[in-house]
């Protein structure tokens, strides 16, 4: 496979990771490059562009989704990039490729790590996954719960291992009152209704970043507030709410946030996020070839 991009900082990328038939696209690009312009174009500029037509609750969230676009939408095209490499401006000719699903590198579900640590991707899993899953976890000292993601479906039963209560408000949150100007009116979901399954006694770790929105960050808040877990990773995209959808032409829909959320105690979280206990910062440093650095910081947190 050609070489595809991999971000991120505000108005900066650096080259991350490398998918390649040979060694011609490892020697044009190389880890800890940083993207400087692309055709000429700045990316702080490139970016403020992309602002316009994504949606986003915070500025952090804004950039890594407009630069997300930026890229995707260069995939299969040609175009020069200019940028640093130990402090050299160089400038090469590029055609990244679009990956498919089945062109990623295998990713497991659920595994157990060394040192006995649990991890589980809930972007894929299905309830009775999750139940073998954590029937294979009960012994283990850990689990490293991965919400990088949208997870597949509601997951009721699955925070039911982490707590022994069963009706839980996890977050509070209103709609507009159509008929009151100004006025709110409590949701009902603001409360999660847990099925009882074995507590699990070991620590939870949850993994996040700027991908992680809506039902993610709402199970993200649960564990955090009921579960006892340590959240590592960079602010989430503060973007949960109902969202209500409405075309503007026939080939273009747009979104916005239909209710407003708030923490458990009543403080803003809409354009804030889950601020993680644990913060990985965006540096070349954190990206490796072959090692995820999230789940190392969490493994070397657990083993402290």
């Amino acid at each position: 496979l050609q070489p595809i991009l991999n971000l991120l900082l505000y108005h900066l990328i650096f080259y991350s990771k490398i998918y390649y038939v040979n060694n011609e696209f490892e020697q044009n690009l190389k880890i800890g490059d940083e993207i400087l312009s692309i055709d000429n174009q700045s990316l702080k500029a490139l970016s403020d562009s992309m602002l316009q037509l994504i949606s986003y609750a915070n500025i952090e969230t804004g950039y890594f989704l407009a630069k997300s676009h930026i890229l995707y939408r260069r995939a299969n095209k040609s175009y020069q990039l200019r940028l640093l490499r130990n402090k050299d401006t160089l400038t090469i000719d590029i055609t990244p490729i679009r990956l498919s699903q089945n062109m990623l590198p295998p990713r497991k579900k659920y595994e157990i790590l060394e040192n006995n640590i649990g991890y589980i991707d809930l972007r894929e899993l299905n309830n009775q996954e999750i139940k073998v899953a954590m029937k294979n976890f009960e012994d283990t000292k850990a689990i490293i719960i991965d919400l990088r993601n949208y997870p597949l479906e509601h997951f009721q039963d699955f925070l039911g291992y982490f707590t022994t209560q069963r009706r839980l408000k996890y977050a509070v949150c209103k709609i507009n009152n159509k008929d009151v100007l100004g006025c709110f009116i409590p949701l009902s979901y603001t409360m999660f209704h847990i099925k009882r399954q074995p507590h699990y006694k070991g620590k939870a770790v949850v993994l996040v970043n700027e991908r992680t929105q809506s039902k993610a960050e709402f199970y993200t808040m649960f564990l955090k507030a009921y579960g006892n877990a340590t959240i590592i990773g960079r602010r989430t995209s503060s973007s949960n709410g109902s969202a209500i959808s409405f075309n503007i032409f026939d080939t273009f829909e747009a979104h916005f946030t239909g209710s407003s959320v708030a923490n458990i105690d009543g403080s803003q979280y809409q354009k804030i996020g889950v601020i993680p206990d644990i913060i990985i910062p965006n540096e070349v440093h954190s990206f490796s070839k072959t090692e995820d650095f999230f789940i190392k910081t969490a493994v070397d947190f657990i083993e402290k």
